[in-house]
């Protein structure tokens, strides 16, 4: 299997983890990479940084564009200005970290979602993990959600550039009224502007809980299957995040012989607002009787903190 998408990977200082990711890559040989690293935060991490920047050597035929930062921008500024380039030369693309791995359908369920909502502007990205690893509350193979997972995901040119990222602006535009129309809770409501005000002061190095934010107000939703499709290694000691391993990565093994083809959709049978209230209460913001829980549970699932 040929992918002929362009495949972008982000990485920083963890070369046995790109090393797996890369080795996985080599069964689909994407025709083009993009990768993105960002400059090192100490002298420690500069070995490991020029490390991961010379392992990537596909021995297929492939175009390699390149992105390396000179200085360490953190990862908010990184992606975004890693992206913002990205998207000046390609049209789409797949956005996988260095602690990704995709399953045998991962990249299928890419390339077929990028296809048909392609001139949906309703859709921002189609995502690879579901948040709760599985939805067993649906007929179709996918849901249409309000949040975004960035555990392996795509999007389009027009739909990324189109993304206010000013956190500012963002607060200015999504008034409490505004907000609850969309979220239909005043707590998540508190808690989402809160989360934007911690980016602001510098406290939360985010990127996806902005791009999230943004397309809350420009009412887009994005593509989530019914199981996840991708197996992250990324949660040891490493992990710039995340402590708490989300429930999709201690399932997983459960899962990857899970099939999603063919692809089943029926309005009829979408439960998407379901699945929103229930992600919003367990990972979110999270309703007080959920929050207690999470907070005494040894595998919690943590909110997005990319």
């Amino acid at each position: 299997m040929t992918i002929d998408i362009p495949v972008v990977i982000i990485f920083y200082n963890r070369p046995e983890k790109l090393k797996r990711l890369f080795i996985e890559l080599k069964k689909f040989k994407p025709k083009k990479l993009f990768l993105i690293s960002d400059g090192a935060k100490n002298t420690n991490d500069k070995e490991k940084i020029l490390k991961c920047r010379k392992l990537i050597k596909p021995d297929w035929k492939c175009k390699i564009y390149k992105n390396f930062s000179k200085k360490n921008l953190g990862c908010r500024k990184r992606v975004l200005s890693g992206l913002n380039w990205v998207f000046s030369k390609v049209d789409k693309a797949i956005i996988l970290e260095d602690d990704i791995i995709p399953s045998n359908d991962f990249f299928k369920f890419m390339k077929f979602n990028l296809k048909k909502y392609k001139n949906n502007k309703k859709i921002a990205s189609i995502c690879s993990a579901n948040h709760f690893y599985e939805w067993k509350h649906s007929k179709n193979s996918f849901l249409k959600t309000i949040y975004f997972n960035p555990s392996g995901w795509g999007t389009w040119k027009d739909r990324w550039l189109d993304t206010n990222q000013d956190i500012n602006s963002l607060l200015k535009k999504a008034g409490y009224l505004k907000l609850f129309k969309i979220l239909k809770s005043l707590r998540a409501c508190i808690f989402w502007r809160m989360l934007l005000n911690l980016i602001l002061k510098g406290k939360r190095d985010s990127w996806a809980l902005t791009w999230i934010f943004s397309n809350f107000l420009k009412k887009r939703k994005h593509i989530i299957p019914i199981h996840t499709l991708i197996e992250n290694i990324g949660f040891d000691e490493t992990a710039t995040h995340r402590i708490d391993k989300p429930r999709y990565y201690i399932e997983y093994n459960k899962l990857k012989k899970n099939n999603i083809f063919p692809i089943k959709y029926k309005k009829k049978y979408d439960n998407s607002e379901m699945y929103d209230v229930q992600v919003e209460d367990k990972i979110f913001s999270k309703s007080l009787f959920n929050r207690i829980i999470w907070l005494f549970s040894k595998n919690r699932v943590s909110e997005i903190k990319n």
